[in-house]
């Protein structure tokens, strides 16, 4: 608990979060950072809700422990409406959908050239 009883709650956008582990280790390093009140990170929201003490710690020492542990993290903008910001991310989501999807279909045809390549029946085994 913070000695002043004075805390902030502060949204910081995360990126590069892939599995419940990724969230877990954000978690970790933010639950580590002094300061640090509560902190919750979401996956699917790809955001970090976090409780800290104004006098302790700074926003930008927030974003740096989530960068120090490999993720991306952004502050949202100030003059931004929550739906908005809410629009974008599920825009962000929806191309990383897609491009997920053409690097699938890229994958599945190469992989099927590949095996049509390999069943085909070598010249030297019908020489014997």
């Amino acid at each position: 608990m913070s000695l002043n009883g004075n805390t902030e709650t502060l949204h910081i956008r995360v990126g590069g979060m892939t599995c419940a582990a990724c969230q877990s280790h954000v978690q970790h390093a933010l639950d580590q950072t002094p300061g640090v009140e509560k902190a919750a990170v979401s996956l699917m929201m790809g955001e970090a809700t976090v409780v800290f003490d104004p006098q302790a710690v700074a926003a930008p020492k927030l974003l740096e422990a989530i960068r120090d542990s490999g993720y991306e993290a952004q502050l949202p903008d100030p003059g931004r409406d929550p739906i908005a910001e809410q629009e974008e991310r599920e825009r962000a989501q929806a191309e990383e959908a897609r491009s997920l999807g053409v690097k699938a279909i890229v994958s599945l045809v190469l992989g099927a050239i590949a095996m049509a390549i390999s069943m085909r029946p070598s010249s030297m085994q019908t020489a014997m």
